[in-house]
């Protein structure tokens, strides 16, 4: 097996999360992403429903790609 580099920098904290469109519990989504000191989030199963609720929340990431899934469509 080859040598691993010497590490240099902070860890890249990442939250992945399938929020389970149908789930409603959105309120509990929220809290954990506004307690989340996280790099990078990625939601799986997001909706505009979804998008617009937790919309302060996510404000903290400056950087965005919305990439909504509604079920109907």
């Amino acid at each position: 097996m080859p040598e691993l580099p010497e590490h240099h920098g902070a860890p890249l904290k990442i939250l992945e999360l399938n929020v389970q469109q149908d789930n409603a519990d959105h309120a509990r989504v929220r809290k954990l992403l506004e307690a989340s000191d996280a790099d990078v989030v990625g939601l799986i199963e997001v909706d505009r429903a979804w998008l617009r609720d937790l919309a302060p929340a996510l404000a903290k990431w400056p950087y965005t790609l919305p990439q909504p899934h509604d079920k109907d469509k």
